[in-house]
């Protein structure tokens, strides 16, 4: 998992899935660890959210889109806050909702995302399709591009993500289609899509802020680096001390010839994911 957060921090994280909306149905016996009910210490609207939906999870007879909801605002709140437990206690809710509701597509889809972030990219496809085959969402598809993609399947990826555009265009699925313009060397492709992505926005800060830090990537390697610089400040701006923001602003003061300034972001990067490349 934390290779994975070091893959987000230089762009090769696919930006997070959402829920795909399971329905209300009646548990056998329910199955809830203590552990998933535990507040986030934080005061965000995010973490507003996580509280919320903790509370409606707690009634005798859980509705099983609110537990899933819950594992899909651990994915969020991971790659907002750049710490992989909160993937870990993702899986536990995938865990949770298979042992309440049995084998369904939403525990299918919420482990395969906890897979793909462990680096199990074999596992993940293979969930992603079997999700593919018995129903075909937008989501499902992210799944298996994003296993494909981490496995270098370039062409196979970019297939699902093109059946992820048509069903559901989109922060998410533009940022996957940038990155296969990008991987293909078609930068100025891969600006174009990113920059809708952006466009498109969302819910999430977390999918956000890293799509801004993606596209603030894109845009310096094709040599505009006061264009990426002002995409990571409104990534902080939307997330503070968001670790590949504050990784990459430090990276952009160094290569400006500031070194002392640059000292600051890339000190705090490390604190909060103490990975190669902040350290280095």
């Amino acid at each position: 998992a934390k290779t994975r957060a070091w893959l987000a921090s230089i762009g090769f994280f696919a930006v997070g899935l959402q829920a795909s909306g399971v329905g209300d149905s009646t548990p056998v016996q329910s199955f809830i660890p203590p552990i998933l009910l535990v507040a986030p210490r934080e005061h965000t609207p995010l973490d507003d959210r996580i509280r919320s939906v903790q509370q409606r999870v707690q009634r005798s007879v859980v509705p099983a889109a609110e537990l899933e909801r819950l594992g899909w605002l651990w994915i969020a709140k991971g790659r907002a806050s750049s710490d992989p437990g909160y993937y870990s206690l993702a899986g536990v809710t995938a865990d949770a909702l298979e042992k309440t509701y049995g084998a369904t597509p939403e525990a299918w889809l919420l482990r395969g995302h906890v897979l793909q972030t462990r680096h199990r990219f074999a596992e993940a496809e293979a969930l992603g399709r079997r999700l593919v085959s018995l129903r075909g969402s937008a989501a499902d598809y992210a799944l298996l591009g994003d296993a494909l993609y981490d496995e270098g399947q370039i062409a196979a990826a970019a297939d699902a993500y093109q059946h992820m555009v048509d069903l559901k265009p989109g922060l998410d699925s533009y940022s996957r289609a940038a990155n296969i313009r990008w991987i293909k060397g078609d930068l100025a492709g891969a600006i174009e899509l990113q920059t809708r992505a952006v466009s498109a926005g969302g819910r999430d800060p977390g999918a956000l802020a890293w799509s801004l830090v993606r596209l603030a990537q894109l845009v310096w390697q094709q040599g505009d680096a006061l264009a990426a610089g002002t995409l990571v400040a409104q990534a902080l701006e939307r997330v503070p001390e968001y670790q590949p923001a504050l990784l990459l602003h430090g990276r952009l003061l160094l290569a400006s010839g500031h070194p002392a300034e640059a000292l600051a972001p890339l000190a705090r990067a490390a604190e909060i994911l103490p990975l190669p490349e902040p350290r280095w």
